[in-house]
């Protein structure tokens, strides 16, 4: 993520032991993943941005074209702090460099789908506006503004758009 301080810090760190058989194939994997800033999906500073993979994935224009994405500063995780750009960064060609490490390591082209579903599907979530209203009986309830988001969400996360929509809406 870009903060203040620099374009390329680590809001997260991982432990990876690879180990390998002898034609060079993978044999297995322990990972150890450390999340140090949680928040940074759902809010930045001014001047500060998101995680590098979803600048990645809007700058490849088959990616974003295949999972019905827009530019960046349409949406909310990502155009907060007035930052979208980092220019020294090639982020088409980063996203190309992190598909040929997925096929490296042997990532399944479903599996690669669905990261980047997944990735999709977080920006969608981010876009979902809510309505609060009262009824005359004193209850109080929340509706979802745009539900075009939510439908886009659930589909690229592989939901129920309905049962969605009731699990953000519902206590």
């Amino acid at each position: 993520a870009k903060t203040g301080r620099n374009n390329n810090s680590s809001r997260f760190g991982k432990y990876m032991e690879i180990n390998f058989l002898g034609e060079g194939k993978i044999k297995g994997c322990r990972i150890t993943n450390y999340l140090l800033e949680k928040s940074r999906v759902v809010f930045q500073i001014p001047n500060e941005r998101n995680y590098h993979v979803f600048y990645m994935l809007l700058n490849n224009p088959q990616l974003k074209s295949k999972h019905g994405l827009e530019a960046a500063s349409n949406y909310h995780y990502l155009n907060q702090s007035g930052c979208t750009d980092v220019p020294s960064r090639n982020e088409g060609e980063e996203m190309s460099e992190m598909i040929a490490a997925f096929n490296t390591l042997e990532f399944t082209q479903t599996n690669q789908d669905n990261i980047f579903e997944a990735l999709a599907g977080i920006l969608n979530l981010g876009n979902i506006k809510f309505a609060e209203s009262c009824a005359a009986d004193g209850t109080e309830s929340v509706s979802v503004v745009n539900p075009d988001y939510v439908s886009k969400a659930a589909k690229l996360l592989g939901l129920n758009g309905e049962l969605l929509t009731n699990a953000i809406t519902t206590r």
